[in-house]
């Protein structure tokens, strides 16, 4: 926590909020405009992102885990030469 001087002395937690605010003064904080609800062919379009951000994710960790194996493997073959 951190302290703030303003006209009173203000306890700011890791959030930037002040740890003794009311429930109302936190409410108001971040005001976040309603949005409205997505046509078919937009919830469409953003499922086909999210489901491709997915499979980039799954293959970014596949292609990791691959490279890790083959690391894996050199050292067990270098380490069975250097015991012979």
């Amino acid at each position: 926590m951190r302290r703030v001087k303003t006209t009173l002395w203000i306890e700011i937690d890791a959030y930037g909020l002040n740890s003794c605010m009311r429930f109302f003064e936190i409410a108001n904080h971040h005001s976040v405009a309603p949005t409205k609800p997505q046509t078919p062919a937009q919830a469409r379009i953003r499922s086909l992102q999210q489901q491709k951000d997915s499979v980039n994710r799954a293959l970014q960790i596949e292609r990791k885990r691959q490279r890790i194996a083959r690391a894996q493997q050199s050292l067990a073959q270098a380490n069975k030469l250097m015991a012979t």
